[in-house]
């Protein structure tokens, strides 16, 4: 058999996007994840569209901390935007 460095490359995709992927819903959603009370509502925050200032004055913090949340709910999530995060929160039964 003759090596094909387009199937090479093609495997190799497939490999890494597999690696990233997320479950499809009726699948395990990824490990407990344990966060308090203003962060369970800050995922259905970001899912209405509500500002980051609004949502810090409505969880009496400041937008900084609201952006570093965000960041920090996004890494825990795996998710790569805010419409990702809001999928797994949602895969999580947090919406």
């Amino acid at each position: 058999m003759h090596s094909s460095p387009l199937l090479d490359a093609l495997v190799m995709c497939f490999e890494f996007l597999w690696s990233r992927a997320t479950p499809i819903a009726g699948g395990p959603a990824g490990p407990a994840i344990t966060v308090g009370e203003q962060d369970r509502r800050l995922p259905s925050m970001l899912a209405s569209g509500i500002k980051d200032r609004a949502i810090a004055r409505a969880l009496g913090v400041t937008e900084r901390t609201v952006g570093r949340r965000v960041r920090e709910l996004m890494t825990q999530l795996q998710a790569t935007t805010r419409f990702q995060a809001g999928l797994q929160a949602s895969r999580r039964g947090w919406l």
